[in-house]
């Protein structure tokens, strides 16, 4: 993550804002609203905001990326984030992530980006 952007080929995301309830099911505008938060991220990162970078994931997220030996939950990723982040002598950049696609079906969200 230092001075570049982890390469993720997938994350699996369950978003409070995606399905369920009794509104009508809209997997375009659930799929911009995941969009538009995984653009937020950089900006969160870079300010340091893990609060808000936690806030981006349901809490049964599933997180998986190269490197990871095994998936990740929203609870490691927090902590990671914390622990990393708080270190006031560690400089970070992350970039805009390159969204390459952006599936939902229901309340489940598949994001396949670098």
């Amino acid at each position: 993550m230092k001075r570049h952007a982890a390469r993720v080929l997938a994350v699996a995301v369950l978003l409070t804002g995606c399905g369920g309830g009794d509104r009508h099911p809209d997997p375009a505008a659930d799929s911009a609203a995941i969009t538009a938060a995984l653009q937020r991220f950089p900006n969160d990162f870079n300010a340091r905001d893990y609060p808000a970078l936690c806030g981006l994931f349901a809490e049964d997220v599933v997180l998986n990326y190269p490197g990871l030996t095994a998936e990740r939950g929203r609870d490691a990723f927090c902590a990671r984030m914390r622990k990393t982040l708080s270190d006031p002598d560690r400089r970070f950049s992350y970039a805009e992530p390159e969204i390459r696609e952006v599936l939902v079906d229901g309340g489940l969200a598949t994001v396949a980006l670098t």
